[in-house]
């Protein structure tokens, strides 16, 4: 424990590659400051536990050097049994012009927010995480309670694929423990719309779903209706989610009795080999807003 407690205290001066691979195995979240903070935990744990009375949480005692001199606050809660690294970090993110040019398309303030953040707080639960999405949650969670107690936060960056304004997060966030199928999907999962220019039509590539389900979702729209498909993107992504890398090559999964839409399991043709769960919307469904059961999944 004091080893990862002193590691985790110098991480501001330490590459994010290498303390993101040696200390963490569960998503990494990152919230974008304008100016350097150092939460308090106790705080955190009186937020966190009022709105969110069954997430058993406490902190985690302080640390010190191997002399015992320089006792400081730890930056570890423990969460439902499990150990969570709270950093601040007196350091901006690094610049990543592409996660910018993805998150600019819905969120135009993205590269500002980036280039004026001064510092930023990370967020992760610690050790090997056999399903994802109870770490999801519990992270989300954790984030959510911190924007409160952080005014000027800038926006949040989610395992290095997903940016969104914190004004976004403040209202997705608090669904971190929904039950499906209204999970914060767009907090979790790049949901990144272009110009199909095969069909003429308009296509949707997701971005983080691979950590779920080992894929991304690649579907099309001959018919070109955006909204329509990013519906569709945001239900499938949370059934996967959910259950799992369940669809197999050639099943289909369902909006409506009316529409029922084959995949395909294949490297993208559009995306320079990406694994995709590969689907084609030929024309608009009105309704209905949960996917039903892929039909190869066991009953």
């Amino acid at each position: 424990m004091q080893n990862v407690i002193d590691v985790v205290q110098c991480a501001n001066q330490v590459s994010i590659k290498i303390y993101k691979v040696e200390l963490m195995a569960g998503p990494l979240a990152y919230i974008l400051l304008k100016r350097p903070i150092s939460p308090d935990l106790a705080q955190l744990v009186t937020v966190l536990r009022q709105r969110y009375p069954d997430l058993d949480v406490e902190g985690v005692g302080t640390g010190s050097s191997p002399t015992g001199a320089d006792a400081r606050p730890s930056p570890l809660l423990k969460c439902s049994g499990r150990l969570v690294a709270v950093m601040s970090i007196e350091a901006p993110l690094p610049i990543d012009e592409h996660l910018i040019a993805r998150a600019s398309i819905l969120w135009p303030g993205a590269g500002a927010a980036f280039r004026e953040s001064t510092a930023h707080l990370f967020v992760t639960i610690m050790g090997q995480q056999e399903h994802l999405l109870p770490a999801a949650r519990m992270t989300t969670a954790i984030v959510d309670a911190l924007l409160s107690l952080a005014p000027d936060s800038l926006g949040v960056v989610w395992d290095a694929e997903v940016a969104q304004p914190p004004q976004f997060w403040a209202e997705m966030g608090k669904d971190a423990f929904a039950p499906y199928p209204r999970f914060p999907v767009p907090l979790w999962v790049g949901i990144h719309p272009f110009r199909d220019a095969r069909t003429g039509g308009v296509g949707i590539v997701t971005q983080g779903l691979r950590k779920f389900v080992d894929r991304e979702l690649e579907l099309i729209s001959a018919a070109g209706d955006l909204k329509l498909l990013m519906a569709r993107t945001e239900m499938l992504a949370a059934y996967l989610i959910e259950r799992g890398p369940v669809l197999t090559d050639g099943s289909t999964f369902g909006i409506s009795e009316a529409e029922r839409i084959p995949v395909r399991l294949c490297p993208s043709e559009r995306f320079a080999g990406l694994p995709v769960i590969s689907g084609s919307i030929a024309a608009a469904s009105p309704q209905h807003p949960e996917c039903r059961r892929p039909e190869s999944e066991p009953e």
